[in-house]
């Protein structure tokens, strides 16, 4: 293995990539959004020099977590732009530069535009911590006293969890389920891990993964969260909850 500088040099420019689209060359960036998709940016030609825009790519994040563009929300981006030397205009990220600032540029454009993007993750949290008390109100609802929330429970691994909910036996002496709530995409990996850490620890003790069907997850974390898990939409939970009272 060799780590000369121009190793180095060669590796890190394997991460851009250029290509002719419809709308100009598009150059992705070592820059990533939270949600793990790499920034690209758009460079066109006019008579004034160079355009780089991100073809409203952060704008677009926050347009799917649900967040409402209020005109508040909107300054807010256009300082955040601003920051980085560039304009916020109809949800798009651009700046104009001459032909030796063009590299600068690219990536002045791509880290506002991460910027904007990464707004989306506070609607994401702000959701799940929504939806995470929709599921605490229907477990008190459903299962009543013998539902403990935030239980400390240690796993095989001799980690310590906080487990959202704990559903007790008849005696409400030994644990029947756990529960976690899943809001989006983002938890999944999260809860995989935990779920199967104290599956190793409590093979007898059921695994319940109540996800929020109005927002459906992937395929592929529905697929993941069954391995380790009993994946229940929220909408229809209630069933499986009143199974798991019966049995116990």
């Amino acid at each position: 293995m060799t780590t000369t500088p121009e190793d180095l040099e060669k590796t890190a420019r394997s991460l851009i990539e250029a290509r002719q689209t419809n709308l100009g060359t598009e150059v992705t960036l070592p820059v990533l959004y939270f949600n793990g998709d790499a920034v690209n940016v758009v460079v066109t030609v006019d008579p004034s020099g160079f355009v780089v825009h991100d073809a409203s790519a952060g704008a677009m994040l926050i347009n799917v977590s649900g967040l409402q563009v209020t005109k508040k929300l909107n300054h807010r981006l256009a300082e955040l732009v601003a920051a980085y030397g560039c304009e916020f205009v109809n949800g798009r990220v651009t700046a104009r530069c001459t032909e030796d600032q063009l590299a600068v540029t690219m990536a002045m454009v791509s880290n506002a535009s991460c910027a904007v993007g990464n707004e989306a993750r506070q609607a994401n949290r702000l959701r799940s911590m929504a939806f995470q008390e929709q599921v605490a109100e229907r477990l008190r609802e459903t299962v009543g006293k013998r539902v403990r929330e935030r239980a400390e429970i240690t796993a095989a691994s001799g980690r310590t969890y906080r487990v959202g909910h704990l559903i007790l036996d008849q005696s409400l002496a030994h644990p029947v389920a756990f529960v976690e709530a899943v809001a989006n995409d983002d938890i999944v990996s999260k809860r995989v891990a935990e779920f199967f850490d104290l599956k190793e620890e409590y093979p007898d003790v059921q695994r319940e993964a109540i996800y929020d069907d109005s927002r459906p997850l992937e395929s592929f974390n529905l697929v993941l969260l069954g391995k380790v898990s009993n994946p229940l939409p929220f909408s229809s939970a209630d069933r499986r909850l009143k199974n798991l009272l019966q049995a116990a």
